[in-house]
């Protein structure tokens, strides 16, 4: 959720699906139920926000998979978050628009 309201709070057409710890980021607006909600998706804003967490120490797939860890705590989650805004504020204009 947390997420999500990050890529629409920034006008970003970027969502993220998924269930507990397993999620995927989409370079659409969203909601993601099937695939062809994804049609037209920006391959290009997954491998941007791929290399930009990788820059900053957090690794996801290079497809957008992300697979959080049991043993995280809020704090790590949080600098997750933060990473992931920081990104989304610095490459607003090379991301899809919502």
């Amino acid at each position: 959720a947390r997420i999500n309201a990050l890529f629409a709070d920034n006008g970003v057409a970027i969502c993220a699906s998924g269930m507990g710890s397993l999620m995927n980021i989409h370079g659409v607006t969203g909601p993601v139920r099937g695939m062809a909600d994804i049609a037209g998706s920006s391959d290009a804003a997954k491998e941007l926000i791929f290399l930009d967490l990788l820059e900053r120490g957090y690794y996801i797939a290079r497809r957008g998979f992300i697979a959080l860890s049991l043993a995280l705590e809020d704090a790590h989650l949080d600098g997750f978050v933060q990473a992931l805004a920081e990104i989304v504020e610095n490459r607003k204009a090379a991301l899809p628009s919502a």
